[in-house]
């Protein structure tokens, strides 16, 4: 699961003080001779690089993964139609949390819904699932999710004590949790236009996500066996995040983020890779990001990938950040392509 998901900000006054606090303890990483550490001197000129989609995501309660998903989503529709629409995170967080409520009834293990850290494939199936709506049409940039998550809990407990639910009383339930959410945040949404047609979330998730339209590839890690053939070599990752860039389609990222790297405000994200001096990378976790660019050396072949954070504009290079391959080496857990 991507873990790492909390940022800074304005709605998260604790982890943001934290942050003050990791900022002053750990300084920037020296900025040494990229031929004997694969660091970056300075931000690298894009020869593949997609255009932003909506603002910076600035997310809180553990939702790295739906972010970087949505980035990976929003830039798939604009390849397929040529429609630049930003998605909201909001309406995933607000159905997660529903699909815990429904879940914890019908398996009898009922609990307080709350946002934890996932993957991209959970991010596919709560869309095809319960569709996606436009951040115009839904947004709540103030949202208390640990309260949202008490209300709906409150809702499910009549049900709970039943040992099985008719199809008539999960629909009652179904809409019940809709509308504590449209109380506790807004009302969802049924339908809305785009490009001169009206969806609803399901008709709009059906049309421009089909069925197989993302591959996940794991990275082969040194030393590790791999009988089954199912991780591939770093080379061959990039190969296919090059492509996925070069026809307009972002990649979903999923990487060991350093503790060092919480006190980055350049945006870029360098590593000892100097066998001789490098020490073991002490990661808090994984973390899901959006790959939205590549450097290119001459024989084509990736040097360095620009990132889409969802920690807001004030970390990193305006919510953007800079890795190098050999960085890129010792931190890739795994990456999602459009097929």
């Amino acid at each position: 699961m991507d873990m790492v998901c909390v940022p800074p900000g304005k709605k998260c006054p604790l982890i943001a003080s934290l942050f003050a606090l990791l900022a002053l303890a750990l300084p920037l990483p020296a900025q040494v001779a990229a031929s004997t550490c694969g660091r970056l001197l300075t931000e690298p000129d894009y020869d593949l690089e997609l255009p932003l989609i909506g603002p910076i995501r600035d997310q809180c309660g553990g939702t790295c993964w739906i972010s970087a998903g949505l980035t990976m989503v929003e830039h798939s529709v604009h390849a397929q139609s040529g429609v630049k629409v930003a998605m909201s995170e909001d309406y995933l967080a607000a159905m997660e949390l529903k699909n815990q409520a429904l879940g914890g009834v019908m398996n009898r293990t009922n609990a307080v819904p709350a946002l934890a850290g996932r993957t991209f494939s959970h991010v596919e199936w709560l869309i095809r699932e319960y569709g996606m709506v436009p951040k115009s049409e839904f947004t709540a940039p103030d949202a208390d999710w640990a309260k949202i998550g008490e209300a709906l809990y409150a809702v499910t407990k009549s049900y709970a004590a039943k040992k099985t639910l008719t199809n008539a009383e999960y629909e009652r339930l179904s809409k019940e949790l809709d509308a504590a959410l449209s109380k506790e945040l807004a009302p969802l949404p049924a339908n809305f236009r785009i490009a001169g047609k009206r969806f609803t979330p399901k008709t709009f998730s059906t049309a421009f996500i089909p069925n197989h339209s993302f591959k996940t590839l794991f990275l082969k890690e040194k030393g590790v066996p791999d009988p089954l053939g199912l991780h591939h070599s770093l080379k061959d990752v990039l190969t296919q995040v090059k492509q996925s860039i070069a026809d307009g389609k972002a990649v979903y990222a999923s990487i060991r983020w350093p503790e060092e790297w919480f006190s980055i405000q350049n945006g870029l994200l360098n590593l000892d890779t100097n066998p001789a001096t490098a020490k073991k990378v002490k990661s808090s976790g994984l973390h899901a990001v959006a790959v939205v660019g590549a450097k290119l050396d001459s024989k084509g072949e990736i040097t360095a990938l620009k990132i889409q954070n969802s920690w807001g504009e004030e970390l990193g290079d305006e919510g953007f950040f800079h890795i190098s391959r050999k960085t890129l080496e010792q931190v890739l857990q795994y990456v999602v392509v459009g097929n």
